[in-house]
């Protein structure tokens, strides 16, 4: 599968899950948790959150969505990964860009949100982010 940057692959319909709705509490819970032990929250932090809240949504996904196709699992995703953003971004958001705050939601969930998703998905699919198997060294003939 290629990724592109210019274009993502499509999205389908959302379907609600309850262990979905569970996990996007905890991570609720666990920002929290979070934000109260950095005390000043960065954009830095918030990012790396949220990536890997979209690799945990991406996994619970493809456990919990089975017989469902993989453009239903993208809504499902986005649509979590956009409550979580909600939660999160528009509390470390700047003041001077709070006027801005709902282009740029669009901008990061339908843009970069999507496409990290293809390619997260590209990658577990191409079994590239699991260890390479290394075999033995061959002893020389003798």
């Amino acid at each position: 599968m290629k990724v592109s940057i210019l274009s993502a692959d499509p999205v389908g319909v959302l379907h609600a899950n309850e262990a979905m709705n569970g996990l996007v509490a905890k991570f609720k819970a666990d920002w929290d948790a979070i934000k109260v032990k950095l005390g000043k929250t960065s954009m830095v932090n918030v990012t790396k959150y949220l990536l890997n809240c979209l690799d945990s949504l991406i996994t619970c996904a493809n456990i919990v969505l089975v017989n469902v196709g993989g453009a239903d699992k993208k809504a499902t995703v986005l649509n979590a990964a956009s409550v979580i953003y909600d939660y999160i971004v528009m509390q470390a958001l700047p003041f001077w860009l709070k006027p801005f705050s709902g282009k740029i939601k669009v901008f990061i969930i339908d843009t970069v949100m999507s496409i990290s998703i293809d390619w997260i998905v590209s990658k577990y699919n191409n079994g590239v982010w699991t260890p390479p198997v290394v075999a033995p060294p061959v002893p020389p003939a003798s």
